[in-house]
Parts: C-alpha cells; structure tokens; sequence
C-alpha cells in the first residue's frame, strides 16, 4: 500500500504502511459519521448533494453547480428534493411544479406548461440529466441515486 513509515505513530507497528493506516482512519471516521447521521465529505463525493433552498448542487465527484441568478429553477429544486425525501418514487404533477415555480402568477395553461419544460430541460442541461426523471405521472428525482441535502453547499 505505500512506503512504510519513516515515522510511525507511538504504539504503531512499524510493519504497517502510512497509507494503510490513513486509509483507516478515514473508514473509521466515515463509518462515526455515518453512525451519527451526519453528512460528511466521503459520502457527499458519493451522492448528489443538494442545498436545501435549491440555490446549488452538485453531482457525485463533480463540481457544484448554483442556480442563485435563476428564478424559477431553485424553488422547482427544492421541491423536487423535499419530495424525493419525505416520500422517493412519488412523482410531482405539472400543476404542482409550475405552483412552486411560479407562485402566485397567473398565465396560460399552455405558458405555464412551456416555462416549467424548458426550466426543466435547463436543469438536466445543467448536470441534473442523470437524477431528474420523467414519467407519466410527472416529474421527480431518481429514487434508486444516493441523494444528500445541505443545508448551504459551498
């Protein structure tokens, strides 16, 4: 796994690589966080990671992606992921997603329709292709993907 150590540390066998031993910390810190229910930086590497707000995301070992100067589409981010996260595999109708788009605004069926599929279309354009799924019933994020929520993605 490595050279051995220079420098072991006090009461390490001196037999047992650096790296071997760093990589066990590492699963050893990763399994104490996963213990405790908190996120950490391995598993967000191995999930997408989503900001609660909507404002960013970012795709497993890719870089975030913000929607901040987008207006429309963090809130139909948001909705999407508390969605997939109080109950996977239920999907979204396009009068709920254009209701947390779009709220309050009155327009056409026919626009409202146009502006959720093209903000939609933005999003899959965007990084989120693999994740947001269509299906008769509407619209929703990929229940089988690991799916991690912060709430602020830096």
């Amino acid at each position: 796994l490595g050279a051995m150590a220079s420098h072991p540390e006090p009461g390490a066998d001196p037999r047992v690589s650096t790296d071997f031993r760093l990589a066990r910390r590492m699963v050893e810190r990763s399994l104490a966080d996963a213990a405790s229910g908190a996120p950490n930086a391995a598993a967000s590497t191995a999930a997408w990671t989503v900001a609660a707000d909507g404002r960013a995301f970012r795709r497993p070992g890719g870089r975030t992606v913000r929607l901040e100067r987008r207006r429309a589409m963090p809130r139909l981010l948001s909705r999407l992921l508390d969605e997939r996260l109080r109950a996977p595999g239920d999907a979204l109708s396009l009068a709920q997603l254009v209701e947390s788009g779009w709220t309050g605004e009155r327009m056409l069926p026919s626009s409202a329709a146009a502006r959720l599929y093209v903000a939609l279309a933005t999003l899959r354009k965007l990084g989120l292709r693999k994740l947001l799924l269509t299906r008769d019933d509407g619209w929703l994020l990929d229940p089988a993907m690991p799916v991690v929520r912060l709430e602020r993605l830096d």
